[in-house]
């Protein structure tokens, strides 16, 4: 939806100003040292110094008067610090905490500057407080501050400005692809009108908009601009009126019947009573025909951390049970032989979206975003007219932290590291459900993320009474210690058992395929085309890993992948190697947008018959996280070859060499019988390597404190080579003279 801007944002208003060391005797201060200290700039007032007796002591101020929490929604402070801080704000009545700010870290600040807290939109509801206390936590060698002042927000800060494209807006549990509307700043758009048209869109109100008294209008009006002076056509009204607990998204449609064949314009503006501010996201805004063709709808889940050994069906099960994707993949073509191109979760999912490998998107880490630059799958879809909405089960996979967000109209993601598949089920069914549906007939692609394979393992008692019937506890200190060269994760130190994690893992397969029969059966999918495909796969202590998916080995590589369609080959395994990077162009294939330019190539042709074409000798290549290894699988044979120093099990370019057609685990290493064959590969995956280009789709690192604390329990740690570095870098070391 093309956006057009009325006027310049107004900046937030200020309701009342503190300067601390003006009214030394107005504050409370829990402080070991208090000094006033000259302002950085000569024209400015001093700044109040607070210093600690030791660093990590807490400095508190506090300031009695009257604070209505209904006339302002953030408190910003302009200060100086040294060292860091974590900065927060509350708010009390009678002694009691009525309303809190969120927490703001502060790095040092060597020059004067402004950081501001947000307070809940719950806290308008509050009243008005008696007094304000602001913390600094974990405090560092001195704080000196200038001023205290409490912000309003202008409504139409709450929502995106429209820069052509529109931005992902996350309100309540979902963000979805729009614009802002805002009172004084209406939008337009124009549009040619197919036969049958119709004006689909969706509302959402921000979390922090505030009004009285009757809930302002959204006025949508519809005008010919080539005829009697743009004479409006059609005038639709909308009441923004908001739930209780949680900003909501509102489906609107106009149909447009009487208009075919007309260019239009569409104008979205708030009308409310006199001085009253309100702001909404215009969502989702198309026109499409109920009488074009109609594309199927698009199911693609992503299950992380799922061996391809961990189905009931794979050719050799480790005795898990999945009735649903076995069911599903009899429906269908099972690829029993399927690859994944890294082995981490969000470089392996931006070469799904972009059929590129993670070598030329160049991010190897969960925490860096994928650039705008890059072309994905859901734009592509998106432009040959689907709905494209995304549901994701782990934090660091949103778009805020990723940038996989490129082409969805609407995307969830938890704010808690991970959720269960369950709760994002949930969201899908409310999208999937009837009434959705009545007013959009286009079709959907559905990207399901879910997380429950991935540590830390905590599946239901329900579950694991059908896989573990080993010791009670299983850290019961009463049984044998494990061997000293087992390393486990965090959270299993001091476990006794290990048939108690490799039991939990199962048994968490086995209740994620339960949940995902409520979207495989799902109506709004009975004639869809579905994938389901892993991201990487878990060690579970082969070549010394335990529980985690560290490195190259098959364990981590082999990945479940099932694809169905309306007219598949019902009960098809294809046995010759494939690679996940070919699915986003299968799915094209499958949806009939043939002619859309996207990488990879298509599985369907080899779908047809399981014993047809002669297995693929292509070179299959993957990356580890952080670029700490590359392997290159090809002719039944795979070679690692490591990359980084300071590895706890390899040396500085050690090589391996696996023959998978005898040892499809990766358990005999026969580099030594096969040199000569290993020296081929490794000199074909060193040109590979070598050619990495100049330029990436790589983004923004995340500094965030919380995200790296968080993705450290999840065991993602590590630096990841910098833009510009090579992953290979030739020199004279023992195994590179050996291996030329």
């Amino acid at each position: 939806m093309q956006g057009l801007e009325a006027s310049p944002r107004p900046a937030n208003r200020v309701v009342q100003k503190f300067e601390p060391a003006a009214e030394r005797s107005a504050w409370l201060i829990a402080a070991d040292e208090i000094s006033l200290t000259p302002h950085p700039h000569e024209d400015s007032s001093d700044l109040l110094r607070l210093t600690p007796q030791k660093t990590g002591d807490p400095i508190r101020l506090r300031r009695q008067g009257s604070y209505d929490l209904e006339s302002f929604d953030r408190v910003q402070l302009t200060l100086a610090c040294s060292g860091e801080t974590l900065a927060s704000a509350a708010f009390l009545r009678d002694g009691l905490v009525v309303a809190t700010t969120n927490s703001v870290p502060i790095t040092q600040l060597a020059e004067v500057g402004s950081v501001e807290m947000v307070l809940p939109r719950v806290a308008a509801e509050r009243g008005t407080a008696t007094s304000m206390q602001l913390l600094f936590g974990d405090t560092p060698r001195s704080v000196s501050l200038e001023s205290v002042e409490l912000l309003a927000t202008p409504a139409s800060q709450l929502v995106p400005t429209g820069n052509g494209k529109g931005q992902l807006s996350r309100l309540g549990d979902e963000g979805r692809l729009g614009v802002g509307v805002s009172t004084g700043r209406p939008v337009e758009t124009s549009f040619h009108v197919p036969p049958a048209g119709v004006l689909s869109f969706s509302v959402g109100i921000p979390p922090h908009g505030r009004w009285k008294g009757e809930p302002p209008l959204l006025i949508i009006t519809l005008t010919d601009p080539g005829q009697h002076e743009g004479e409006e056509l059609q005038v639709l009204e909308h009441p923004l009126a908001r739930g209780d607990d949680q900003a909501v998204w509102t489906d609107l449609s106009l149909e447009l019947n009487n208009f075919s064949g007309r260019d239009l314009l569409a104008r979205f503006e708030i009308r409310g009573a006199p001085g009253q501010e309100a702001s909404c996201v215009i969502s989702e805004a198309v026109v499409w025909s109920r009488s074009s063709r109609k594309n199927p709808s698009l199911l693609l889940i992503t299950t992380d951390t799922h061996r391809g050994d961990h189905l009931g069906n794979a050719v050799r099960g480790a005795g898990v049970e999945t009735p649903n994707l076995d069911a599903l993949g009899d429906r269908g073509v099972f690829f029993e032989d399927c690859f994944a191109s890294a082995n981490y979760t969000n470089p392996s999912h931006m070469a799904l979206m972009t059929g590129l490998h993670p070598r030329d998107v160049g991010i190897f880490t969960n925490k860096q975003a994928m650039g705008q630059e890059a072309e994905t799958l859901a734009e592509r879809l998106r432009n040959a007219g689907y709905r494209t909405f995304a549901a994701l089960s782990a934090h660091h996979l949103g778009d805020t932290v990723s940038g996989l967000g490129q082409g969805f109209d609407r995307m969830t993601w938890p704010d808690l590291p991970q959720r269960p598949a369950a709760d994002t089920l949930d969201i899908v069914e409310r999208w999937l459900a009837p009434g959705e549906a009545t007013h959009d007939e286009r079709p959907i692609f559905l990207w399901l993320h879910v997380f429950d394979a991935h540590r830390p393992y905590d599946p239901s008692p329900e579950w694991m009474a059908r896989y573990y019937d080993g010791p009670t506890d299983p850290y019961d200190p009463a049984l044998p210690e494990l061997p000293e060269n087992i390393v486990l994760p965090r959270e299993m130190q001091g476990l006794r058992a290990l048939e108690h994690p490799r039991a939990q893992y199962k048994a968490l397969v086995s209740s994620l395929d339960e949940q995902l029969a409520r979207v495989l059966d799902h109506p709004k999918m009975a004639e869809a085309v579905v994938a389901v495909v892993g991201d990487h796969g878990e060690q579970m202590g082969d070549h010394d890993v335990w529980f985690d998916h560290a490195e190259l080995y098959t364990d981590t590589l082999h990945v479940p992948l099932i694809l169905t369609w309306p007219e598949a080959p019902a009960g098809t395994r294809v046995t010759h190697p494939v690679s996940h990077l070919d699915l986003g162009r299968t799915l094209l294939d499958l949806a009939g947008e043939t002619e859309v330019n996207f990488p990879g190539n298509s599985l369907v042709d080899k779908a047809g018959d399981a014993n047809g074409d002669a297995p693929s000798n292509k070179a299959r290549i993957a990356l580890s996280s952080h670029g700490s290894s590359a392997s290159l699988s090809q002719g039944g044979l795979h070679l690692i070859l490591h990359l980084r120093d300071n590895h706890r099990l390899y040396d500085h370019h050690e090589v391996e060499l696996y023959d998978l057609t005898t040892d499809p685990t990766c358990q005999n290493n026969v580099l030594s019988e096969r040199i000569d064959e290993a020296k081929a590969l490794r000199a074909q995956l060193v040109r590979w390597l070598s050619e990495t280009p100049a330029s990436s789709f790589a983004g923004a690192v995340s500094t965030d404190p919380q995200l790296l604390s968080d993705l450290a329990r999840l065991g993602y740690t590590g630096a990841a080579p910098g833009l510009g570095d090579a992953l290979w870098q030739a020199d004279n070391c023992a195994w590179c003279t050996r291996m030329e």
